[in-house]
């Protein structure tokens, strides 16, 4: 009984500092991150191009989304391929003048993001689509 109070103390001390700890570790535990990932549209679309003479006129694109998320990439790629047609008649609508220039191609691409974006708020009740970019997109005359 020579170290009772002492030794009660620090037992105690102990045990409140392992409780501290461990709603520390509970409190600020740091939730999952969701990790960007970018999907592929794949293959890349090919369209004819309106255009006023005869010779035919071609764009080819190359397109990839920003997704946050395993969720949302999955609602993503269920609807995937009309996706794929909703931005073959966007871009086959274009006219190659419209598409020629660095200005008309960042256009068309925050067109084509709104109308990707719109599509999945109607089917998913939610954008899932963070940006869409352009990795190649070549146009011929």
């Amino acid at each position: 009984m020579r170290h009772g109070i002492a030794y009660r103390f620090r037992y105690l001390a102990f045990i409140i500092f392992i409780i501290s700890q461990c709603f520390n570790t509970l409190l600020y535990a740091e939730e999952e991150v969701p990790q960007v990932s970018y999907l592929d549209v794949s293959p890349p679309i090919i369209v004819n191009l309106s255009s006023k003479t005869k010779r035919m006129q071609y764009l080819k694109a190359d397109i990839a989304f920003k997704i946050t998320g395993e969720v949302a990439k999955t609602k993503v790629n269920k609807h995937i391929d009309a996706v794929r047609d909703l931005l073959v008649l966007l871009l086959s609508a274009q006219k190659i003048d419209d598409v020629d220039t660095v200005a008309g191609k960042e256009k068309l691409r925050n067109v084509a993001l709104q109308h990707v974006q719109a599509f999945f708020k109607k089917e998913e009740g939610e954008p899932l689509v963070e940006d869409l970019l352009f990795k190649n997109i070549v146009v011929q005359r």
